[in-house]
């Protein structure tokens, strides 16, 4: 029997590649995470904002901002199999596969649908803050949900048993991003206007510490792996965006990674050790891979890392180097 650690690196690793690409655009683009490939591209609705996948089922889930439904694709065919209508500017999606529950934030609603993923219906609608944003947090191993909530700066906690909010944290200002470490119950928060990443102990739902970050943060990813935090920063306004790599443990910046412009998506593929950024305002993907013995392997190829090309990053641990596709 795989361990929860074991389970999450298989299921990641499907994930991480189709998560980037479809961020990228109108219509939604597949590429394997490993290879770097671009496989193919779906026509799944309109102006995609948020999407997760289900590796138990192998059915993405992406939201549709202007049409105020959910694209429900097939990964095996790669073909929409249906949409479902969810509440007005449907933004942040997140899947338990463990109760195969899809859980979209209604933006404009001040809502989260929650869908059965065996019949592709939605099942209740939960009331939360006002403005759930671009992410959902989801616990697994817990069964909690969590939105961060742009316009009144909370999170608000659900109970993925009874669908009811059964908390409310103060974060800092403008929640945008979350992300979960399953393994230590912690959850993570980027506030876009005051430049920190709130971290909370999803025990108590205290908050354990603000991290200053890049400017306008919103993404955030974590590795249980390594317990590590991916803060994507940029998202508004800046004319290169930035990725802060946190210690989960301590709390402390490790590093910070160039990218391309308003960052607006972040994955790590823990098999591989490769990092994707979607950059929205110049619709590229940035790709930091682990250098080792000044080389590095990309699309299942090792080969010398060379300089001229690739940006060697300071501080921190092992030197990355970037590479860039164009969406």
């Amino acid at each position: 029997m795989m361990s929860m650690k074991q389970k999450w690196l298989t299921e990641t690793a499907l994930v991480v590649g189709i998560v980037m690409f479809i961020l990228m655009g109108t219509s939604s683009s597949w590429a394997q995470g490993i290879s770097d490939v671009l496989l193919e591209t779906i026509t799944a609705g309109d102006l995609h904002n948020g999407v997760a996948f289900n590796p138990i089922t192998n059915r993405i889930y992406a939201a549709n901002l202007n049409t105020g439904n959910v694209a429900v694709i097939d990964g095996n065919r790669h073909t929409v199999i249906t949409m479902i209508p969810v509440g007005v500017f449907p933004r942040g999606v997140g899947v338990n596969p463990t109760t195969n529950r899809i859980y979209v934030a209604n933006s404009e609603s001040d809502t989260v649908s929650v869908i059965d993923g065996a019949n592709s219906t939605v099942i209740d609608t939960i009331p939360v803050g006002q403005h759930p944003a671009d992410q959902v947090g989801i616990n697994r191993v817990t069964n909690r949900i969590y939105t961060p909530n742009f316009d009144d700066n909370t999170v608000s906690v659900i109970d993925g048993l009874s669908n009811a909010v059964v908390a409310i944290i103060p974060v800092g200002s403008r929640p945008r991003g979350i992300a979960v470490d399953p393994l230590t119950n912690r959850i993570y928060v980027s506030n876009g206007f005051d430049n920190t990443l709130s971290v909370i102990d999803g025990n108590t739902n205290l908050i354990l510490a603000a991290v200053p970050v890049g400017f306008f943060p919103a993404w955030v990813a974590v590795n249980p792996d390594t317990h590590q935090v991916y803060v994507a920063n940029g998202a508004h306004g800046a004319t290169n965006g930035s990725v802060s790599v946190i210690d989960g443990t301590t709390h402390a910046v490790l590093k910070t990674f160039p990218v391309g412009k308003e960052p607006s998506g972040v994955a790590l593929n823990p098999v591989t050790k490769q990092l994707y950024v979607a950059n929205g305002a110049d619709d590229t993907v940035t790709v930091y891979a682990p250098i080792i013995n000044n080389r590095v392997t990309l699309n299942n190829l090792e080969k010398d890392f060379d300089p001229s090309k690739n940006v060697p990053l300071p501080s921190g641990g092992a030197t990355v180097g970037v590479f860039t596709i164009t969406a």
